[in-house]
């Protein structure tokens, strides 16, 4: 991974994202209470910043019944304005100094329970083959770490329950894993914090239906972002890959393509599967696939609206992550200041 790649990749962290995890009570609104079953995203870095959206793309991660996904996005934006390094700065600022230490609990705690997990564990993580892979074999050892430091993300904030996508189960298993064996050495302390799975688990690409849909795949085409504009999801759903049988069904092991598209059409339409095959009834490919990209259009229309809302009130997002910041800082210093008492450093 390039330095300026690794950059990006750190800020979207430091912001969700990936990345989506629960926030704690202290930090939760009654609202977002109400939500926290909903798959509500959120990983802890950032923590009461909101925690910046994750991917932009389609997922469960966005929906008009998250309303902090327009906020997310907004702030995404002005990251990347802003540039990774001047944000990440920010990103932990207290909300009256302007030269606030960042919460550097997190790599603090991520350290001690890197000394916990033996190396063989996090080589046989499956996104560390895969990325090692695509890299040639270039992985480097913050890349194997990664997961740990998500794993002190969770447990900074004594998390009990992650929202997360079918392909972060595994780093789930492995951060349940290192709050068990820290508790077993050093006596009851962090929650064995469990996954909450959405019916839409994976949403996959519009053109290797084999494969997730991911921001950072070379083909354009092959994810749908909120901020894309109507014709840009029209081309994209036009260009998704599917067979050369012409009927709509849903048979995800046979007809993998075909079966995506109507998996994403269910799941904006908040329709069972058996639903969306019906409203897509008599219809070929080429006609479902319009189908299914106006209703994407229709269900990010009041989000990009918001969205831009957002972004023109650059004040307002700067005191979000401010105060944000603080609040994780609160939260997470007392508990990383346990974690060093009980491991001897203190």
């Amino acid at each position: 991974m390039k330095p300026t790649q690794r950059l990006e990749f750190l800020a979207e962290t430091l912001t969700p994202s990936p990345t989506p995890f629960l926030s704690p009570p202290a930090l939760q609104t009654p609202e977002s209470r109400k939500q926290r079953h909903r798959g509500t995203p959120g990983y802890m870095r950032a923590c009461a910043a909101s925690k910046v959206a994750g991917t932009g793309s389609l997922s469960r991660r966005h929906t008009s019944q998250d309303g902090s996904a327009p906020l997310k996005m907004a702030m995404r934006s002005i990251r990347k304005a802003r540039g990774c390094w001047s944000f990440i700065r920010a990103l932990h600022k207290g909300p009256e100094a302007a030269h606030a230490p960042q919460v550097s609990e997190h790599t603090q705690l991520s350290w001690i329970l890197t000394c916990l997990v033996r190396l063989p564990r996090l080589q046989h993580l499956h996104q560390w083959k895969a990325k090692t892979a695509a890299q040639k074999h270039g992985g480097t050892a913050g890349l194997l770490t990664y997961p740990v430091l998500q794993a002190a993300d969770i447990l900074l904030y004594k998390s009990t329950h992650v929202p997360v996508g079918e392909d972060q189960v595994q780093h789930m298993e492995l951060v349940q894993d290192l709050a068990q064996g820290f508790n077993k050495k050093y006596g009851e302390f962090f929650p064995v914090p469990k996954s909450i799975l959405t019916s839409m688990k994976k949403v996959k690409s519009l053109r290797d239906p084999s494969a997730k849909m991911s921001k950072s795949d070379p083909d354009k085409l092959a994810t749908v972002r909120i901020t894309d504009s109507a014709e840009e999801i029209v081309r994209k759903f036009r260009k998704a890959v599917t067979d050369f049988t012409s009927e709509v069904t849903y048979e995800p092991a046979r007809r993998p393509g075909v079966s995506n598209l109507v998996a994403i059409h269910a799941a904006v339409t908040r329709l069972p599967v058996e639903e969306a095959l019906r409203s897509g009834a008599g219809m070929d490919t080429a006609r479902y696939k319009l189908l299914v990209a106006d209703a994407v259009i229709e269900k990010f229309a009041p989000i990009k609206r918001e969205i831009e809302k957002l972004k023109m009130d650059r004040d307002h997002l700067e005191k979000v992550l401010q105060v944000g910041s603080a609040k994780a800082k609160e939260l997470a210093h007392p508990v990383c200041q346990d974690v060093k008492k009980l491991v001897g450093f203190l």
